[in-house]
């Protein structure tokens, strides 16, 4: 269960509010890296429960996932890289 879905999994309350695909104020954002180009940075989507303060975060673009996979070490089964 993820609050993407509108209930969350903490206290199971329904009252969820998000903060998806906005322009202004700048969403947040999380550094996935540094190159020749300069620091690459992806936005991310946040679902917030008001019943109890339970927060989710989403990275918002595909693309950015992408590069995490291509560029980001994976973590083994016990948390080895």
């Amino acid at each position: 269960m993820t609050m993407k879905n509108g209930q969350c999994p903490k206290c199971g309350e329904h009252d969820i509010r998000r903060n998806t695909h906005r322009k202004f104020p700048a969403r947040p954002t999380m550094e996935l890296g540094s190159g020749n180009l300069g620091t690459r940075y992806a936005p991310l989507d946040t679902y917030i429960c008001v019943s109890c303060g339970y927060i989710e975060t989403y990275v918002a673009r595909a693309e950015d996932l992408n590069y995490i996979k291509e560029e980001w070490p994976s973590v083994g089964v016990n948390g080895e890289s």
